[in-house]
């Protein structure tokens, strides 16, 4: 039941994107701070911001998992001394 849920959540949340990106295709330039960037469509800016932010959550999740898995080796060869 579960599995069919979020498959219904995945294609409502498709079908949703696929209507954002095809309603915002107007070129828009980004500027920030004197810099600019070359006018793409929107909804591209959006997708790259999505990617951006699933790749920074998804280094910051492997670098606490790292630190995680470090102070488990620590603590188990703490035991292993006793």
């Amino acid at each position: 039941m579960k599995s069919v849920i979020g498959a219904l959540a995945l294609v409502v949340l498709l079908l949703a994107g696929l209507g954002l990106g095809l309603s915002n295709t107007t070129p828009v330039p980004l500027s920030f701070m004197g810099l600019s960037t070359p006018a793409l469509p929107f909804f591209v800016w959006l997708l790259l911001a999505i990617a951006l932010g699933a790749l920074l959550s998804g280094m910051l999740a492997w670098l606490r998992q790292r630190a995680l898995r470090r102070e488990i080796k620590r603590l188990n060869k703490a035991l292993d001394r006793r």
